[in-house]
């Protein structure tokens, strides 16, 4: 913000930095409250002087003086703000641009609304799924008297705190319209695809109204729910009904050309959606089609089918019971169980529910699925789940139980295999030892040979010490053994092609000899073998982090090499200009911002900030993050994550505007650091 008394610029607050005094905007708006900061914008509470009256100031920082091209394309986006008037849009007031020496703000004022933004609304309490669909509707409605206006208005920033239910009526209202020119933030968790480096649009518009409503839904990260390159996986993660997942799968179309093309459109199919949920929330019907008597039948059938499956499961689980009672072949009563309860199932829904119904009708936009489909689908998914619990619970229990020694095992739900076997191995030194004829200092190595078999990564772990060995997985074995490993897989360097991997594994039990115990734990560099009975001995070591980097192709197919998008490490240098809480660095450090390709599919960069002697953010091989490319440039990164959850700080990254924050949201320890970086 740029002070009115000193001119002095300092980060989105509301006193000045420098001289102290409450800022106050062109000498008429006085800051007296942060409603929403979010990248480059800033939306606060204050008063106009000459009145006293309330008013909302939204601010979009920009990096140096503007231009007269910037002004004007400004004031036409604000005129076209004055023609907006509706319930859900607060009214426009006034707009002007401040500039200061560094950087300039484009500044419009708006009318105070008052109530509670669906951040933190979702925090309080759950939205069910017939309430998303009825806001939605309203958002919906607001997007439509925006883009029919001409010039069109997009909003191009919507997110969970810019909507706000208003207090009072209830009602949704939209904030921060004229902000879609703002970069980073919470906002592009729920950009289009094509917004990144591109423009919003009123088709963008429509994807961030589907994301916010699979997070009202869901609560959960919209990054980890949406796929940026097809659907994602945020089907699985809502429980919804076809009706509602088939209006998000329109909204949230990553091709813009598919995607539907107006809020008014959409608008239409609400009110089927919502009489297809039914009075009490299950979908009965969809299209446009009045229903017939039959169709009025599905849920008559849907509730057979549910009985039937909950009858053929305690019948089979009755024959699986008395196969291990009486210690007979499981198999045999698995292979009962089922066919019974294939029986149990049909044969109740047709006494039930004779006749239950297909119901499909092909409407505008939509693929309808059909109720008896849908009920034969879960049918077949109950059955199969039970199958597999009859074959994996004793399978689990005989494995515990160590009658059958077998490899450890890491599901792996895609493998891509450069040879039938990989063998990687980690360096290590022994840190203290009982019952061995072995220094402190001594060399060892851990092996880990890694072989698919079927749909399971099995794993062999070796360790010797000066060349003799310690430990073998495959050792005979006499007592009891409970093992289990972890792997992690990541690039060793920037260019693909050379992997490394971190280990985690125990092979632990009551033992009266044969085989020692091992624990290991590359994460925290430490490890141990030890045997409790004669001979006894306990040794420690410390292991290298990560195994030495190997060549080739890697085993999981999300380490496969991809082109980040850019070609060199992008180092940026700048200056912490905030700095509170119990923060590692101090105001005015002089900061280094690393930016490296990182080839790979799930991550394209990793960053590191270190200021002063300190490496704030991208520690212990962390800072792996998903940038947005301009130009074949890293612009944004975020990392909305802090300790609490992921282990390392919270990151926000935008090299257009100069400006990195690092912050944390541990327990007690809630900092936050603010770096403005010089420009190329």
């Amino acid at each position: 913000m740029i002070c009115g008394v000193c001119s002095s610029e300092s980060g989105a607050t509301l006193d000045c930095g420098a001289c102290g005094t409450r800022l106050v905007i062109d000498d008429r708006y006085r800051l007296e409250a942060v409603i929403d900061l979010d990248g480059s914008r800033a939306i606060y509470g204050a008063t106009r002087l000459e009145d006293t009256q309330p008013v909302m100031v939204t601010v979009v920082a920009s990096a140096g003086p503007p231009g007269p091209e910037a002004k004007t394309t400004f004031d036409q986006q604000a005129r076209s703000l004055q023609q907006l008037s509706h319930p859900g849009v607060p009214d426009y007031l006034d707009h002007m641009v401040v500039v200061g020496s560094r950087s300039a703000e484009f500044c419009l004022v708006h009318e105070l609304v008052e109530g509670v933004d669906l951040a933190t609304e979702s925090r309080d309490r759950e939205h069910q799924e017939r309430e998303v669909v009825q806001m939605l509707g309203e958002l919906l409605e607001i997007l439509a008297h925006g883009h029919q206006r001409t010039p069109t208005v997009v909003h191009g920033a919507i997110n969970p705190r810019s909507v706000v239910r208003r207090r009072g009526d209830g009602r949704l209202v939209l904030i921060g319209f004229g902000t879609d020119g703002a970069r980073g933030g919470e906002q592009t968790a729920y950009w289009a695809p094509e917004q990144v480096p591109g423009e919003a649009s009123t088709g963008s518009d429509l994807y961030a109204a589907g994301a916010l409503a699979v997070f009202l839904l869901s609560r959960g990260d919209p990054r980890e729910l949406l796929d940026r390159d097809q659907d994602g996986d945020w089907r699985s993660a809502l429980d919804v009904q076809p009706p509602t997942a088939r209006l998000l799968a329109d909204l949230l179309e990553p091709d813009p050309t598919r995607r539907v093309r107006s809020a008014a459109d959409v608008l239409t199919l609400v009110p089927k959606v919502l009489e297809a949920l039914g009075e009490e929330g299950e979908w009965a019907w969809e299209g446009t089609a009045e229903p017939t008597a039959e169709e009025q039948s599905f849920h008559q059938g849907a509730r057979a089918y549910r009985i039937g499956i909950v009858a053929a499961l305690a019948a089979g689980a009755l024959f699986w019971g008395g196969g291990i009672a009486t210690d007979q072949p499981w198999p045999i009563f698995v292979f009962g169980g089922t066919v019974l309860a294939c029986f149990i199932g049909v044969g109740v829904r047709m006494v039930v529910h004779p006749s239950s119904v297909n119901v499909a009708d092909e409407g505008p936009g939509y693929s309808i699925q059909r109720a008896g489909r849908a009920s034969d689908g879960w049918a077949v998914l109950g059955i199969a789940a039970f199958v597999l619990a009859c074959w994996a619970v004793p399978a689990l229990v005989r494995g515990v139980s160590g009658d059958a020694e077998t490899d450890a095992s890491v599901e792996v739900a895609e493998l891509v295999m450069a040879s039938p076997d990989l063998t990687t191995s980690w360096s290590a030194r022994v840190t203290a030892v009982e019952g061995k004829p072995l220094g402190v200092g001594a060399p060892c190595q851990v092996t880990g040979r890694f072989k698919r078999i079927d749909s399971k990564l099995r794993a062999v772990v070796d360790i010797t010490c000066e060349g003799q060995p310690l430990y073998g997985w495959t050792d005979p074995l006499e007592g009891e053994q409970k093992r289990s490993c972890n792997f992690w897989e990541g690039a060793a360097d920037t260019r693909g092609g050379t992997y490394h991997h971190r280990l985690r594994c125990h092979d632990k039990g009551t033992r009266t000899g044969g085989r020692p115990q091992m624990t290991i734990d590359t994460y925290t560099r430490s490890a141990r073998v030890f045997h409790d009975v004669a001979p006894a001995f306990s040794v420690q070591l410390e292991v290298d982090e990560y195994s030495i980097p190997k060549a080739g192709k890697p085993i999981f197919k999300g380490n496969t090499a991809k082109d980040p998008g850019f070609d060199d490490t992008v180092v940026r240098k700048g200056q912490v200009t905030y700095s509170s809480g119990p923060a590692p660095v101090p105001s005015d450090e002089a900061c280094t911002v690393r930016v490296h390709p990182v080839p790979t599919v799930d991550f394209n960069c990793r960053i590191e900030v270190s200021c002063g002697d300190a490496l704030i953010y991208g520690t212990g091989g962390g800072g792996f993050a998903q940038c947005s490319i301009l130009n074949r440039q890293p612009v944004l990164a975020q990392d909305p994550k802090g300790t609490a959850t992921e282990g390392d700080p919270m990151l926000d990254m935008n090299l257009d505007t100069n400006r990195v924050v690092v912050s944390d949201d541990a327990p007690g320890a809630t900092w936050r650091v603010e770096v403005s970086l010089g420009r190329d």
